[in-house]
């Protein structure tokens, strides 16, 4: 879809993230639609855009998906129908090179959450997300999640923000630090872990997926601090939640608003999850994520599916260019239990810019400190 944005696209300036959005600089975007419900999708966004339907491109087959990749320039994503066969979705998923592929339905679906999870998908969207949040999605797919440059290998109209490498210092430093701590503390997580089988029946550890550096989903482990099935009341509590900031809906008057979840006194928490909260202890597992790759000790904490998703505006995801870390600005903050939502935004936006070794280690020194604290 050849769709202007001149609120929802990458600036070229180092302080983008505070640029006024109608200064952000127009951008094009391709959508390849297949199957019966993308193409529902297509006509949709044609009646909300019917300027730019030339580039909103339905076809038939991966065949015809193959030419239009070829013959298409600039940034482009492939949005296919959830129920087209697995065989098809792993066939635009090995091809697309380095095109998005976002798998689409017109109602939501758990099921539909844990198919393109196992597909690995860039991406689930559905209908009530609205229109104009599935095309902000989209856009931020088609540049973040595009790596950056189009297949055809040509230089984009302008200059995005690189995706997040780490450096070999860096890299050392994680590796090192995990591994030590780790051996350390075995006979500390042998004794946590059989604490937590002692007071409730369920696994040890609790394992989620979470949106990391450069949007990546990887598995992600902690202690488990809650009892079994505490995920199903979570709609139920949602009143509770410690964040209700509104400062962003006054900018953006959207209704996809950045959104975390946190509840103080969590009623779903266990006795001894309590104090595993308290002294930061159910983070250890986190070490094992760090030396497979997916964090570093230092960076924006990695966010659930659904609070990623709330954060796909350009002005925001830029805290996905950063490394995901156990610890950061955020950790070691002293206002951090009355910290809105754009605070801790701020503060993801503030390390990505000022990132560096130096930093990293100060942040380190100080997290042990700030390691005991209020839920």
């Amino acid at each position: 879809m050849s769709t202007v944005y001149n609120d929802s696209t990458l600036a070229q300036t180092s302080d983008w993230e505070t640029t006024p959005k109608n200064s952000f600089p127009s951008y094009e975007l391709s959508i390849i639609f297949i199957g019966e419900q993308s193409h529902a999708l297509q006509d949709h966004l044609t009646n909300l855009s019917s300027d730019h339907q030339d580039r909103l491109l339905r076809v038939e087959s991966i065949n015809q998906v193959s030419h239009q990749l070829s013959t298409i320039s600039g940034n482009k994503v492939i949005v296919c129908d959830i129920n087209q066969g697995e065989n098809i979705i792993n066939a635009l998923l090995k091809d697309k090179t380095n095109t998005p592929v976002v798998l689409y339905s017109e109602t939501y679906s758990s099921l539909h959450v844990d198919k393109a999870l196992s597909l690995k998908a860039d991406e689930y969207l559905y209908l009530n997300l609205g229109l104009e949040n599935i095309l902000e999605q989209l856009l931020t797919l088609g540049t973040l999640k595009a790596r950056i440059s189009a297949i055809s290998g040509e230089e984009t109209a302008f200059s995005l923000p690189k995706p997040f490498r780490k450096s070999l210092a860096k890299s050392l430093l994680d590796t090192t630090v995990a591994l030590i701590l780790l051996l350390l503390l075995s006979p500390l997580l042998l004794i946590i872990i059989f604490l937590i089988k002692i007071e409730s029946r369920g696994p040890a550890f609790y394992v989620s997926k979470r949106v990391g550096t450069n949007y990546d989903i990887f598995d992600f482990y902690k202690f488990r601090t809650m009892k079994v099935g505490a995920n199903d009341l979570r709609d139920s509590l949602k009143h509770l939640n410690s964040y209700s900031d509104t400062d962003y809906k006054s900018q953006d008057n959207s209704s996809s608003e950045p959104f975390f979840f946190k509840i103080k006194n969590d009623p779903r928490v266990t006795k001894i999850g309590r104090f595993l909260r308290k002294t930061s202890l159910d983070e250890l597992p986190q070490l094992y994520n760090v030396l497979k790759g997916d964090m570093s000790l230092v960076g924006n904490r990695p966010l659930p599916i659904d609070e990623a998703a709330s954060l796909t505006k350009d002005r925001w995801a830029v805290r996905f260019l950063a490394p995901s870390g156990i610890t950061g600005l955020w950790q070691v903050s002293r206002k951090k239990e009355s910290m809105t939502v754009s605070q801790r935004i701020k503060l993801d936006l503030k390390y990505r810019k000022q990132m560096s070794m130096s930093k990293d280690l100060k942040i380190l020194l100080k997290t042990f400190p700030s390691m005991l604290q209020q839920e």
